[in-house]
């Protein structure tokens, strides 16, 4: 069987997961490793899953506990406050959805979240020139590869 990287099989997951969710906005997501070119040029919301940390822990001789973090970005452009809450609200719903959940990937790796928390990207410049507002959800999963 060939190898199947957990963090990528579950970036596609996680981004399925939220295009197929019930959410306040209408929502599709996409893994993205690169940023488009024009990325200051959309409408609506953009959602980014990228991979953010892999880690393998050595338990014992013969243990290891796998970890996976994934970064999901929401953005869109905001001119008032209201609109800018709107993604800080879909990064919490996001946040809430996940916490706790139990994955199992179409590679049919076992996910278990045991960590999902919220930050808002304060950036002057983006939020000046560009009107864009990002907020992140980060979701900590531990993997089960021995299944």
């Amino acid at each position: 069987m060939p190898f199947v990287s957990p963090i990528h099989s579950l970036c596609k997951d996680v981004a399925q997961e939220i295009t197929d969710g019930e959410w306040s906005e209408d929502l599709t997501a996409e893994v993205r490793l690169i940023v488009p070119e024009l990325a200051n040029q959309f409408e609506g919301y953009r959602v980014s899953v990228v991979p953010s940390e892999r880690t393998d822990e050595l338990q014992s001789r013969a243990l290891f506990e796998s970890y996976g973090q994934v970064d999901v970005g929401i953005q869109a452009r905001a001119t008032t406050d209201e609109e800018a809450w709107k993604v800080i609200n879909l990064a919490e719903e996001i946040v809430a959805y996940f916490r706790g959940e139990t994955l199992e990937t179409a590679d049919g790796i076992l996910a278990s979240n045991f960590e999902a928390r919220h930050r808002l990207i304060y950036d002057p410049e983006s939020l000046d020139t560009k009107r864009v507002v990002t907020s992140i959800a980060s979701l900590n999963f531990r993997f089960d590869l021995d299944r």
